[in-house]
This record gives structure tokens, C-alpha cells and sequence, in this order.
């Protein structure tokens, strides 16, 4: 249930406003090439794309480390970290769709590079450098997904839950790779509709954070585990 809420928030992520549009820019970055050029190069732009969602697959886990970490101090508080951490999570779902205003949120945090430096490694470099950007769109579904893996049980979960979340992040960035030029028509069509997808985004968030403070997500998690045997890794 974490896991698939998780994925659930990095593939909403993938989608917000102010990131859909700008793939085809990334993709021209990371590899070098020109627009026309990676039309023909799918090998590579497979290849960087790869390793650009390394590179921030691996800060976003540290991140939910961190997270789950700092949960496990304040274990002896954990009721009121669920219910001020849900709380949080909802204000942001708010901020998403639009209700209200975090003047901090617009303030895009990223490390410039005017130019980047040759090869793979360049590309991991990248990747990182992008998680650490937290750009206004994307910061928000991450800290919720933060404050989410603060509540797991313990840091390796909390890990996991940020690796899920770079997967679906990255899922659709690697499909991106496989084909452009199909990206390129589907972000014609949609265009219109994103307005509509960082309503989602933001509905998505409340109800994780309605689900938090109540605790019924802990209840939806044991019926999980009854009704599959399942119990998770």
C-alpha cells in the first residue's frame, strides 16, 4: 500500500504542469544533441535518459532515508507527527490545486549549470543535481511523500517508498526516450488539460493526508495484509 501510494505520487509528479512540457529540453541536455539529432539517437537518449533517473533515484532514496530516520527519533511523538505531518500534506494538496498560496513553493531551488560537462557520469550528475532542484510543481508531491516515509516503520521502508517514487517518476521519462516523437503529439493533445492534472495532483495529495490523520491508512494497510497475506517487503 505505501509502495503503490508512492509510485502513485512520482507518476502524478511526472504529469504536474511545469514539468511535462519541459522533457523534450531535458532530454536535449542530457544528451547533448540537438532536437532533430535525438529523433535518431534512440540508443543514447535510452541510455542517458537511464541514468538521469539514476541520478535522482539515488538522492530521492537518501532523502526518504533521512526521512524514515528522523521518524525513528520522534517515534515517542508518532501521533502527533502523523496528525501534524497528515495536516501538511493536505496544505500542500491545497497549494496544488490552487485554494492557497506558499510563497515559499514558487521559489524554484535548483543548482544552474549553463553547460554540461561530457559523458555518462555527467548524466548521473544530472539526475541529482534535478532532485535537488525541487521545482515548484514536483516539490510538493515530494515533501508529502517525505513526510509520508517519516511515518514508516522503519528507514529501509522509508527508502523504498522514495525508490518507488523515482520509479514512477521515471517510468514515463524512459517511455518518453523510447518515443519523442510520440511524446511530442501526446503533449499537443493534452496540453489543454493540465490545469485538470494539478487539480488531481493536489486531490491526490488531501486524500493521502485526510487518510494520515484519521489513521485509516494504517487500518487500509492491515486489511491489505489480511484480505492478500501479503505483507510487503
Amino acid at each position: 500500500m505505501n509502495l503503490a501510494i508512492a509510485f502513485a505520487g512520482g507518476f502524478l509528479a511526472f504529469f504536474s504542469p511545469c514539468f511535462l512540457p519541459l522533457i523534450p529540453a531535458y532530454l536535449i541536455y542530457i544528451t547533448g544533441l540537438s532536437f532533430e539529432e535525438i529523433k535518431g539517437a534512440r540508443l543514447t537518449t535510452i541510455v542517458h535518459s537511464l541514468l538521469f533517473i539514476l541520478g535522482f533515484t539515488i538522492v530521492f532514496t537518501l532523502f526518504g532515508l533521512a526521512a524514515s530516520l528522523i521518524g525513528d527519533l520522534l517515534y515517542d511523538y508518532k501521533d502527533a507527527l502523523r496528525i501534524v505531518g497528515g495536516s501538511l500534506i493536505v496544505l500542500l494538496g491545497l497549494y496544488l490545486m490552487g485554494i492557497i498560496r506558499l510563497p515559499f513553493l514558487d521559489i524554484e531551488r535548483k543548482i544552474s549549470l549553463a553547460r554540461k560537462p561530457a559523458g555518462y557520469l555527467s548524466t548521473i550528475f544530472i539526475g541529482m543535481v534535478f532532485a535537488m532542484g525541487w521545482s515548484p510543481c514536483v516539490g510538493p508531491i515530494l515533501a508529502g511523500i517525505l513526510v509520508y516515509a517519516a511515518e514508516a516503520e522503519t528507514a529501509g521502508k522509508g527508502a523504498l517508498m522514495l525508490a518507488a517514487f523515482s520509479l514512477g517518476l521515471g517510468l514515463p521519462l524512459f517511455l518518453v526516450s523510447l518515443a519523442v516523437n510520440f511524446y511530442l503529439s501526446f503533449i499537443k493533445k493534452i496540453e489543454k488539460y493540465l490545469g485538470l492534472i494539478h487539480f488531481v495532483c493536489g486531490a491526490f495529495l488531501i486524500i493521502v493526508g485526510i487518510l494520515l490523520i484519521s489513521n485509516y491508512l494504517q487500518n487500509i494497510s492491515v486489511w491489505l495484509i489480511d484480505a492478500t497475506g501479503y505483507k510487503g517487503i
